[in-house]
C-alpha cells in the first residue's frame, strides 16, 4: 500500500449544527500560543516554526466543556477503530490524549513535522477536524518521509476529519493562512 492510502478522510465527521457550536461556545476563549514539542517533554514556542494558538478542551472546566470533550473523545475512538479494521492495523488503543482547538489568524501556519515523540508525546494516531473553510491558504498537505516531496494536499471542509498514523512516515503541514481564520480540532491517540 502507498503511505497516502493510510491519510483518511472522513466527511461529516462533526456535523454542522455541532461545529457551528463548537466555534460559538469555545472560539472565544483565551488561546495560548501553540508550542511545539521538545525532546524532554519541553513545550517550546518557536514562531519560525508554529505560528498558532491553542486552547486545550479538557473535561474540568465546565459542564459544557465536559461534554463536548467527552463527546468529541467518543467519536474520536469510534473512527479510529473503524478505520484500524478497514486498515486492517491490529493495535491496542489506550485513549485520546487530548482535544485542542487550533486557531491560526492570518500569517499562521506550522512546518513540516510529524507527530510522534517517543519520549514527550508518544502518539499512535492523529487527528484533524476542520470547523470552518472561510479563509484562504491554509490547506494541510501531506509529503514523503523525506519532508520534501508532497503527496497530498486536504481541502478544508466543515466538520470533516482526517486520521493518520503519527509516526515519521507522514510528515505534515499547515501552510500559512493568508487572509481570515482557520480554526480546527486536533487530537492523538495511542
Amino acid at each position: 500500500m502507498e503511505i497516502k492510502s493510510f491519510i483518511k478522510e472522513y466527511k461529516n465527521f462533526l456535523s454542522p449544527k455541532q461545529v457551528s457550536t463548537i466555534l460559538r461556545i469555545f472560539s472565544k476563549e483565551n488561546f495560548d500560543e501553540a508550542a511545539i514539542i521538545g525532546k524532554k517533554e519541553d513545550n517550546l514556542i518557536n514562531k519560525n516554526t508554529r505560528n498558532a494558538q491553542n486552547y486545550n478542551l479538557n473535561q474540568n472546566k465546565s459542564i459544557t466543556e465536559t461534554q463536548w470533550f467527552n463527546f468529541i473523545c467518543y467519536n474520536i475512538k469510534n473512527k479510529i477503530n473503524e478505520y484500524c479494521r478497514e486498515k486492517e492495523i491490529s493495535v491496542h488503543l489506550h485513549k485520546v490524549l487530548e482535544v485542542t482547538l487550533l486557531k491560526y489568524e492570518e500569517g499562521g501556519f506550522y512546518k513540516v513535522h510529524h507527530d510522534n515523540n517517543a519520549v514527550a508525546a508518544p502518539r499512535e494516531f492523529s487527528v484533524i477536524i476542520f470547523l470552518n473553510n472561510d479563509y484562504e491558504g491554509g490547506s494541510l498537505f501531506f509529503y514523503e518521509p523525506n519532508g520534501k516531496t508532497k503527496i497530498k494536499e486536504i481541502k478544508p471542509e466543515v466538520g470533516k476529519a482526517v486520521i493518520w498514523p503519527s509516526n515519521y512516515l507522514f510528515p505534515h503541514s499547515a501552510q500559512t493562512v493568508t487572509k481570515g481564520t482557520r480554526f480546527v480540532i486536533v487530537s492523538w491517540v495511542n
